[in-house]
């Protein structure tokens, strides 16, 4: 919604109703009985991209948002291109690497383009990051290569037949088929986007493919503002406002693992600074 309000003139028409909405209705040629349909029109109400029905989920509606704003040669802010990879839209793949220590492997290689997210994990006794990746924009060929160069790879474990045949090419027996994802292991918590979590940016509502490149950006000492919404933003400073009167007053506050969730803890995490800001105002 916020994308929506503040990169676009966003009006409401309904269906079945008389007058003005009925009228614009017919002068688009919108039947009045459709199901709900978004349409991306320029200044002198032509589309500009080609309307499509059955966009019903928050992905494929961000990658029709930035379809619309590169037709109409405007900047995409990185925010609304994490928002597009949030929910796969094709099917993603998975990839897993072992190296001396998850933290940097998951910052690491959370920052190669076409990475949506990352997870610090275990595998016996090594330490490995288990990622989730768009084909469409790095294969996986250009992944290993990225993950040797990062010092991110003493093992690959692989899951499929072609990542394996692949990999050994590459590192050689150091290339192991993963033949039960059960045998991943989640490292706890406190291990998971580690240069994150040790920030107020944990309390923002964030969305997985959000965390994951501001932890990388944090890792690498970038600017994290690119990834952050403008209401984020703003809201980021009420945090460290709040932060600097009690530091431990949004402890148990932290961005939920799915983007389920984010309507949730955002309303949640509204409320607590609202009582905060309110008693320190006392």
């Amino acid at each position: 919604m916020e994308a929506i309000e503040d990169l676009f003139h966003p009006v409401l028409v309904y269906n079945n109703r008389q007058g003005p909405d009925a009228e614009l209705l017919l002068r688009f040629n919108e039947p009045s009985w459709n199901n709900p349909v978004v349409r991306y029109l320029n200044a002198n109400e032509k589309d500009l991209i080609q309307r499509k029905e059955g966009v019903w989920t928050t992905s494929t509606t961000a990658l029709r948002m930035i379809a619309a704003l590169n037709a109409a040669d405007q900047d995409v802010p990185e925010y609304l291109l994490a928002l597009a990879t949030s929910e796969p839209v094709s099917p993603l793949a998975t990839a897993t690497f072992a190296m001396h220590c998850y933290w940097e492997g998951e910052a690491r290689l959370g920052s190669i383009h076409g990475v949506v997210s990352t997870r610090s994990g275990w595998i016996d006794s090594l330490e490995v990051v288990t990622l989730k990746y768009d084909p469409g924009l790095v294969d996986y060929a250009k992944l290993v290569d990225t993950a040797l160069s990062f010092e991110c790879a003493t093992r690959i474990f692989t899951h499929s037949p072609s990542q394996l045949e692949l990999a050994r090419k590459v590192v050689g027996k150091n290339a192991i088929a993963l033949e039960d994802e059960s045998s991943i292991k989640d490292a706890q918590a406190s291990d998971q986007k580690y240069y994150l979590i040790q920030t107020p940016l944990r309390h923002l509502p964030l969305s997985e493919t959000q965390a994951t490149k501001i932890n990388s950006a944090l890792n690498s000492g970038q600017s994290v503002d690119p990834w952050l919404s403008p209401r984020q933003s703003r809201l980021l400073r009420r945090i460290l406002a709040v932060n600097e009167q009690n530091q431990d007053a949004l402890k148990a506050l932290q961005y939920p693992d799915k983007l389920s969730g984010l309507a949730e803890y955002s309303s949640k995490l509204l409320a607590v600074l609202n009582e905060l800001e309110t008693a320190s105002s006392r």
